[in-house]
């Protein structure tokens, strides 16, 4: 039989590389997917190492690395001809956020990347790959975020592009069901990780508390195994998403403004 990959968008550092972690402890081939040579590198040999600190008498996992931008449509068309056959798992995490009001950002060197990698490379890669995980009875997981079920100001480019992904996410596993097709679709909406997310989007309001990344990997793993089909994490993140219906987006979106 064929080998299969879990392949990781944003695979070379927090949620992406704990994620991959959890994959190399069972055995599973990864191949890892980031803009930058030298992180990759970087985590690809950490991976080998843990990879063959955990390995079985006939296996260990095998870890590639490739280096795309994923705003880019021919470097995406790249990536899914060289993997196109043996992806069973794939893993939109690939994302950033910026905090500013939309008037105080590019929109050619923000909001326009922004969107691109959010939201189009993720519908462009799950279309891709989608016969081939059908094929091999396969999993997508989407990475959304808890700001998905409020309009966020200061994150409304991101908040927005984050209630597309689990908009998205939820209607392409409702016509995988029609089509019987054999893939689950997993959307993840996490609170807080402590991740370089908040350094580069606001280092001046960088959070004190937070989720471990890993402790979000191994409930991810653990959603899939189970093919479900959401997961808010930390389980105290329903709150949000519970005021959120109760009052509407105005109230909400009113409460975050209070917050930030």
């Amino acid at each position: 039989m064929d080998k299969t990959y879990a392949l990781i968008t944003g695979g070379s550092e927090g949620i992406g590389l704990a994620l991959a972690r959890e994959f190399v402890k069972q055995g599973k081939h990864v191949i890892l997917v980031a803009r930058t040579q030298e992180t990759l590198q970087a985590a690809q040999l950490e991976l080998i190492a843990l990879a063959q600190e955990t390995k079985t008498a006939e296996h260990v996992s095998e870890v590639l690395i490739e280096a795309v931008n994923l705003t880019e449509h021919a470097e995406r068309m790249r990536l899914f001809k060289t993997h196109e056959k043996h992806v069973d798992v794939l893993v939109n995490n690939a994302g950033f956020g910026n905090r500013a009001s939309l008037l105080d950002q590019d929109f050619d060197d923000v909001v326009q990347p922004m969107i691109e990698l959010n939201c189009v490379a993720l519908v462009h890669l799950t279309k891709l790959f989608l016969p081939t995980l059908a094929k091999h009875r396969g999993n997508v997981v989407n990475m959304s975020s808890l700001l998905a079920a409020v309009p966020n100001p200061h994150y409304a480019v991101y908040a927005a592009s984050k209630a597309f992904v689990l908009s998205f996410s939820e209607a392409v596993r409702r016509e995988c069901q029609e089509d019987h097709l054999r893939v689950t679709v997993l959307t993840v909406l996490p609170s807080t990780i402590k991740t370089q997310f908040f350094h580069k989007a606001s280092p001046e309001r960088v959070p004190t508390g937070g989720s471990h990344p890993q402790g979000l990997a191994q409930a991810i793993v653990s959603a899939m195994k189970r093919r479900k089909s959401f997961l808010l994490y930390p389980s105290s993140s329903h709150a949000l998403t519970i005021f959120a219906r109760l009052f509407g987006w105005k109230a909400s979106s009113r409460i975050m403004q209070y917050l930030d």
